[in-house]
Order: C-alpha cells, then sequence, then structure tokens
C-alpha cells in the first residue's frame, strides 16, 4: 500500500483546476463552483471544478491531476495526513485498485502514468473515454481515521486514457473457400459483449469437408471495417492472415496487412488447410495469433469425489453447443479437481487451475492451464454447477447448497421454494410436492435466481429455460436427477 503524507499545518485546501501543475502558494483560491463535499471525522473531501481529463494531454504539458481538495478542520495534533486512492468502474466499489498519488497543498493529485495503469488494470484496456470512480481513505500516521469502511467521495471522472499503439476493432470476419472470398458475406465470429481490448478473442466453429480439404480450404480474417465497407480496402489493418501466404499450419501468428515505406500496400497472407474436420478457429487480437483447433465433444470432471477413478460414475461429462462453452454439474471435494478433453491424463487439454483462483460463498473462479499440475481447490464438499470456456481457458464452479420447485402451481408460489432433499452425492433430489390445477414452475438453485432448470422434462435446459407446465392438481412424487446428462425431472 503506497502512502504518501504531508504535515497539515493549517485549514482549508487550495482548490484546484484539471491537469494543473502544483499550485502556486501565493495564488488567490479558486472560486470555482463547490461539487459535493464528504466528512469524515474533520476532514471533508471536494471535487475539483473539472472532472475530464484525457492523460497524453496532461502527460504532454508535464501536470498531475487533481482528483480530491481535502478541508481540514479537526486532526490530531503532530500526526502526518496520509491518504490511499482507490479506482474503480461504479459506485458500488466491489472490485477497485489502489492508486498511487501524492498530496500538495492538501490537493490529492495523481500521476497521468499512474493513472493509466490502474486504468487499464481495473477499467479498461481500449483507449476509448469512460467514466471512473474514486474513493479516499485517510489516516492519521497508521491509524485509520473513521473505520475499515469510512471514506471520502467516491468522485466521478470522465478519462480519456493514452491511446493504444494496437488496432483491434469491435468484430472479425472469416472468409475465402468457406464463403468464396466475398466480402459482405463473410462469416462473423463469436465474441463477448466486452471490448476487444479487454476481450480479445473470437472464435467460430468451421466444417472442412474432404472434398474441400483435398483441393486446398483457403482463408483469411477481415475486420469490421473492411466487412462495413462491402469490399477489399488497400489499408493497415484490412485484412488479417498468417505470416507465409499459403501456410499449411493451423497454428502461428495471424499478421495484419500494412502499408510499406513508399506508400504501397502490402496484403495480408491467407491460410490454406488439407486437412478434414470440424474446427475451432480461435484468434487472440492482442497476442496476434490463430488457431484451428478440432473441435472437442466434451470435457470431463476428475477428480477426489470421483476418486481419481476414470471409470467412476461421478466424473462428469461436460456438454457444450458451441465448442466453446462446456457445462455440467458434478460432485466435488476439497481434495481438488481438474477437467480434461478425454477419459485420459494424456488427453489434449490436462487443464489445472493456473494461478489461485478466487473463491466467494463457496464459488470458485480462475484462470486454467494446459497441462497445469494444480488442482482446483474448492473450500467445501458438495454439487456445484461447473462452466468453462475453453478458448478463454476460465472456469467457475457454483456451489448448489438448496434446490427446490418455485411457480404459481407450487405451495410457495412464485415468493418461495418448495425444497427438495438430495441424496448422498448430490446428484438426485427428490420430494412429494402439492401441485395446483393450472400454471407453471421452475427449479431453483440457493433461493434466488443466479442458476435455474427448466424446458424439457427429459432433457432439462438452463440460461432462463422456459417454465414447466404443472402436472395437475394433487401432491406428485417428484425426482430432479442430475447424475448424467442429459438432466431429467420425474414426477409421478
Amino acid at each position: 500500500m503506497k502512502k504518501l503524507s504531508i504535515f497539515l499545518l493549517g485549514a482549508l485546501a487550495f482548490a484546484a483546476t484539471s491537469c494543473e501543475d502544483d499550485p502556486d502558494l501565493n495564488a488567490p483560491i479558486q472560486s470555482n463552483p463547490q461539487g459535493p463535499v464528504y466528512s469524515v471525522e474533520g476532514v471533508t473531501a471536494e471535487l475539483p471544478s473539472e472532472t475530464s481529463f484525457v492523460l497524453k494531454d496532461c502527460a504532454d504539458a508535464g501536470r498531475n491531476i487533481p482528483v480530491a481538495n481535502l478541508l481540514v478542520t479537526d486532526f490530531p495534533a503532530g500526526k502526518e495526513l496520509n491518504v490511499v486512492t482507490y479506482m474503480s468502474k461504479d459506485e458500488s466499489f466491489a472490485s477497485s485498485r489502489e492508486v498511487p498519488c501524492s498530496v500538495v497543498d492538501n490537493t490529492v493529485y495523481i500521476t497521468p502514468d499512474d493513472f493509466q495503469n490502474a486504468y487499464v488494470a481495473c477499467i479498461s484496456k481500449a483507449p476509448s473515454a469512460k467514466d471512473v470512480y474514486l474513493r479516499f481513505a485517510v489516516y492519521a500516521d497508521n491509524y485509520r481515521i473513521g473505520n475499515e469502511d469510512s471514506y471520502l467521495g467516491a468522485f466521478k471522472f470522465n478519462v480519456t486514457p493514452f491511446p493504444s499503439d494496437l488496432v483491434i476493432e469491435d468484430n472479425y470476419y472469416l472468409l475465402g473457400t468457406i464463403n468464396g472470398w466475398s466480402v459482405p458475406t463473410a462469416l462473423k465470429m463469436n465474441h463477448s459483449d466486452l471490448s476487444g481490448y479487454d476481450d480479445p478473442i473470437f472464435t467460430l466453429v468451421v466444417d472442412i469437408t474432404p472434398d474441400q480439404a483435398a483441393d486446398g480450404w483457403w482463408w483469411k480474417i477481415i475486420p469490421q471495417s473492411t466487412f462495413e465497407a462491402g469490399n477489399w480496402t488497400d489499408l493497415a489493418n484490412s485484412a488479417y492472415g498468417p505470416e507465409e501466404n499459403g501456410s499449411e499450419d493451423l497454428s502461428g501468428m495471424l499478421m495484419a496487412s500494412s502499408i510499406n515505406a513508399d506508400g504501397s500496400y502490402k496484403d495480408a497472407g491467407a491460410g490454406c488447410l488439407f486437412e478434414y474436420g470440424t474446427y475451432l478457429l480461435t484468434i487472440d487480437m492482442i497476442e496476434g495469433t490463430y488457431n484451428f483447433q478440432l473441435a472437442i465433444p466434451h470435457l470431463y470432471i476428475m477428480g477426489e469425489a470421483a476418486g481419481w477413478d476414470w471409470n467412476s460414475p461421478l466424473v462428469a461429462e461436460m456438454q457444450t453447443s458451441d465448442y466453446i462453452n462446456y457445462y455440467a454439474f458434478a460432485r466435488l471435494s476439497e481434495g481438488g479437481y481438474k477437467f480434461t478433453s478425454e477419459k485420459d491424463w494424456a488427453a489434449t487439454f490436462n487443464l489445472g487451475v493456473d494461478g489461485t483462483p478466487t473463491i466467494t460463498d463457496h464459488n470458485v473462479e480462475g484462470k486454467l492451464a494446459n497441462g497445469g499440475n494444480n488442482n482446483v481447490l474448492p473450500d467445501i464438499t458438495g454439487l456445484y454447477w461447473n462452466h468453462v470456456n475453453l478458448p478463454a481457458l476460465t472456469f467457475d464452479s457454483y456451489y448448489i447448497a438448496t434446490l427446490g420447485l418455485i411457480g404459481d402451481c407450487t405451495p410457495g408460489g412464485w415468493d418461495a421454494e418448495t425444497a427438495l432433499t438430495p441424496s448422498a452425492d448430490g446428484l438426485v433430489w427428490e420430494a412429494d410436492v402439492e401441485f395446483g390445477a393450472s400454471g407453471s414452475f421452475k427449479i431453483r438453485a440457493n433461493d434466488d435466481w443466479t442458476f435455474s432448470l427448466g424446458g424439457d422434462m427429459t432433457n432439462l435446459g438452463w440460461d432462463n429455460a422456459p417454465n414447466i407446465d404443472t402436472p395437475g392438481a394433487g401432491k406428485k412424487h417428484v425426482v430432479l436427477n442430475l447424475s448424467a446428462y442429459p438432466y431429467t425431472l420425474t414426477i409421478q
């Protein structure tokens, strides 16, 4: 924790303006309109009059950024005032980052470089302007003023980060043999809702037939700007392909078109594959790589709960509809677990945890490493709903403490679950339930809507699956079976 301090000699701070040099002590106090004021036992913070910054402009001018004016009316005598600044993308500060700061004449400053580093780590890697929030913890020497929840702020600023040398567009498209090289009909690659700078992974599942492979299956990537132009353009970063034109490599560096020193256009190469099959094409626009991986039909969850025995029925088979996201219920124990692409430790993917995962309320999430030796270690044994994003090598395991029926045909209506009772391994849940003559219901976990099941009772769906119609009036025995896919619900 970095703390920069001053000795307090007096009362009110001088106000500061945007991107200002360290203030002239003989200058008059500014008369800008006062922003919101927050108090912590004799110290208040005032929002500076300027709340919009372009970091490059501040850096070019050699100026630091004022983010709070401290007003001191009461403070322990002989103590040093320490300030720690925190940055967040929203007012909740559920996820925040410390930002190095300095205090000059009771004004808190952040350098453009420190602001940029925190912005990239906490807000976004994209070079576009965004709102950020700052708040401040105040200390007398090492003693925090107030308590651990006492802050000054949160102040909102609009910040334009430094420009990026890397150009990443919002969408990318595949074309070649797959569509006759037509720019207007290029196939859009899958991507999350995040900026390409924050999530640089783009994917697409492609089928290469034996006839296409025999003749050579050609491919190239174009960005959204070329797609919207509707035709090839002789511009830098208007097309991407392998380093060598005609490369048969299934993976490698993704090279962009460019402009030569003499002003002439240098096109990107095109790849040519001679191996048929269903592939998942993944491009990483920050690393500048591409990879054609034979599509993985399933992942498996192996762990201590299954006795590390591939023949155990507790080895869970994960399902996918896009060869990107894989899902399954599994009983997991504190002894750990891993993910593999076959029931074999020599599998193409043998995924262990990369670094230290985050565990919150028994829910586990983190990064994976192929060939990693480290097991994922949950903090409690039980039933989990598991998700792996294979191209991104991320996972999350959602702990399920309870399951129940909820709906207007159940005793609790849509306000309360009718609880199901689990088997010893947590994979079969059942109860006698009094149903109404009309209405519908769903199966819900943990008394909230983070996870639910619905739809076809012979093949239950997740991710906002439809409601299930009432089986008719009367008390009926309900059995939810999560031991194998498809997950089923029987009512008798």
